[in-house]
């Protein structure tokens, strides 16, 4: 309830502050995507703020204890609409989104062609039912966080964090395994798979709003890249490519990188999950294991996936493989289901929302000096953001100290890798979990700005 309210908050922010009309900007002449770039429109809707406000509510649980919340935040919206329309000298504007999704080609992790599908979000109003396209400031590559239901995929709905970054075109593809591939394996901690994909979803992404926009970036504009949780870690992955290859984030206006709570080094996240014993988040591990596997088969050739799990894990494993394949469970859905049949509930040492690292992983890839652990190592050092490169552009981090998903020690380790003067981290003064951080970093975005 607590972490709704945040959202509630953060809505009402986004609603004050994201329809003023915009002023006549001429965007610059030359586009920063230099070849062409293939994309096909999918979807082409708008949504008024009070329809997303419907849809909202509508996924945040009975509607009797969310009814007062939303009847302020309507009153918000209504209120809003009056502003609008008393700028614009007309009795009907209402505020809205215009959310395109399209199809675009990217590779995959065999380096092969893949069509993948990406949205594009920015805002506008409606005068007597007719739609008008409101200017960007900004362009914002936003990465979104762990989902395993397609239905909470970028092209499939609406995200908090799309409404949190202020009057920006917002580029937020699905990655593999979700939208146009949601039959195949995501790749799940395969940053750099991941950053190139979402750098093809945004060239193709400002193409498509260059064809459908009526007006412009202003001249001004910038690109910034942010994300949450897994997002956190893809879009500081984009910030390495944009680091390491100068030209193009020139040619981007490249501005830094927005991060909350990512897993920066996977490495670090394992080793406090081994050192604390258990965990609250186990789906962790099948998704972890499944993307390697898939990714990394010249590192795990001939490994079988049960190699990594207890006899305990192995008599549920193929309950949870469906769940994961079929894209209909959310996360909260598969780490309920794999905590009731793994927990002993009359073991006291450990709380009811977690259970022992034990219960889920074998004595083998428990085992640092195993084989088996070394192969997933390689696999994991490969996606460690801490080190390997030297940032140019800022990064700005936002974590809790008391995070039980993703531990505080990411973003220490990446301060304390790049320095203070390139790495800003602000700690969650209300010492969240990870959910409730998470929340908390979207409110900052929407009250501060990207």
């Amino acid at each position: 309830m607590k972490l709704f309210r945040i959202f509630i908050i953060c809505i009402s922010v986004a609603l004050i502050t994201s329809c003023s009309e915009s002023p006549d900007f001429i965007g610059q002449e030359q586009s920063p995507v230099t070849e062409d770039v293939y994309y096909e429109i999918v979807e082409d809707e708008h949504i008024s703020f009070l329809d997303l406000i419907e849809e909202l509510f509508s996924q945040s649980g009975p509607a009797e204890d969310m009814a007062s919340f939303k009847d302020q935040v309507i009153r918000i919206a209504q209120q809003n609409n009056v502003a609008l329309r008393s700028r614009l000298g007309v009795e009907d504007a209402e505020c809205g989104y215009r959310k395109i999704v399209y199809n675009y080609i990217s590779t995959d992790h065999q380096g092969q062609e893949i069509t993948l599908s990406s949205s594009l979000l920015w805002s506008g109003y409606y005068i007597e039912d007719v739609w008008h396209d409101t200017d960007p400031d900004d362009i914002c590559l936003l990465e979104h966080y762990t989902i395993t239901n397609d239905s909470q995929s970028p092209s499939e709905s609406y995200l908090f964090e799309s409404i949190a970054v202020g009057n920006t075109l917002v580029v937020m593809p699905d990655y593999i395994g979700y939208g146009k591939t949601a039959e195949l394996v995501h790749p799940y901690l395969n940053h750099a798979l991941c950053a190139e994909n979402s750098l093809d979803a945004l060239e193709a992404g400002y193409c498509a709003f260059d064809q459908l926009h009526g007006g412009s970036l202003k001249d001004e504009w910038r690109l910034y890249v942010a994300g949450v949780s897994q997002g956190g870690a893809n879009a500081l992955a984009v910030h390495k490519y944009m680091d390491t290859h100068p030209e193009y984030a020139e040619s981007w206006n490249f501005a830094y990188s927005n991060c909350a709570a990512g897993p920066y080094s996977p490495i670090v996240t394992i080793n406090m999950y081994y050192e604390k014993g258990v965990l609250t988040y186990p789906v962790l591990f099948p998704l972890v294991f499944k993307s390697y596997l898939t990714c990394y088969p010249d590192i795990l050739k001939d490994v079988s996936e049960d190699r990594f799990y207890s006899d305990k894990y192995l008599d549920i494993k193929s309950q949870v493989d469906e769940m994961l394949a079929g894209k209909n469970h959310d996360t909260s859905e598969i780490n309920s289901f794999i905590k009731l049949e793994l927990k002993d509930l009359f073991d006291s040492s450990i709380e009811l929302s977690e259970i022992r690292v034990s219960d889920i992983l074998s004595e083998e890839i428990l085992d640092t000096g195993s084989d088996l652990y070394k192969m997933v190592y390689k696999c994991l050092e490969a996606n460690d953001l801490t080190k390997g490169w030297s940032p140019v552009h800022k990064i700005k981090l936002y974590h809790s100290s008391a995070d039980d998903v993703v531990p505080y020690e990411n973003s220490l380790t990446l301060q304390e890798s790049f320095g203070a003067e390139m790495v800003t981290l602000t700690r969650d003064i209300m010492n969240s979990d990870h959910l409730g951080s998470s929340g908390m970093w979207m409110l900052t975005l929407m009250l501060g700005g990207i």
